[in-house]
């Protein structure tokens, strides 16, 4: 199932989504059923970034553990990167399937581990530091990494063929054309 939540001033930004479905429908056949979407306004944004430790020069993230996007609404790029590109890794390869998979175990391995309990991020780090399922998520993540990330932007190059190729281009830099 998909889920938005989209604020009132985000105009143009549910029929991109639109468009991006019915584009990845007609190309292979699927489209983001179980990733969600989170869009945020600036100040939301900044707030949302100092909460979790993101930089706040980012403009998007994917949470494999809970499938979800959390976007800076300023950048539609990030849409195509974290949502399409990371949520559609994550639903529908063998890798990213196992990753969601180890990410969620180990979120009810530390439910269970804290359930009773008041714990700080030190104790969190320690518990995770001795889990076998977090130092087998940690060295699968690492050996994955570079398809997880070409992914994103191979669909971020995709779908800004639809009137965003300067802005890939201009983010994209320091890639060559044959990259």
């Amino acid at each position: 199932m998909e889920s938005k939540t989209e604020p009132p001033s985000v105009k143009g930004l549910k029929s991109t989504i639109d468009f991006c479905n019915d584009y990845y429908l007609d190309l292979l056949g699927y489209k983001p059923e179980q990733t969600e979407l989170r869009i945020f306004s600036d100040g939301e944004w900044n707030s949302f970034c100092e909460r979790i430790g993101l930089e706040k020069n980012s403009s998007g993230v994917y949470l494999p553990r809970n499938q979800t996007a959390f976007i800076d609404r300023k950048n539609q790029l990030t849409l195509f990167y974290e949502y399409f590109g990371h949520g559609l890794f994550c639903e529908q390869s063998l890798t990213g399937r196992k990753l969601v998979d180890l990410e969620k175990r180990l979120l009810d391995e530390e439910k269970e581990e804290f359930k009773e309990k008041k714990f700080t991020l030190e104790k969190l780090k320690e518990f995770r530091m001795k889990n076998k399922t977090f130092l087998n998520l940690d060295k699968f993540r690492k050996e994955n990494l570079t398809q997880y990330e070409l992914f994103a932007i191979w669909t971020e190059y995709l779908l800004s063929n639809n009137g965003l190729r300067k802005e890939f281009e201009k983010r994209y830099d320091s890639l060559g054309k044959e990259d």
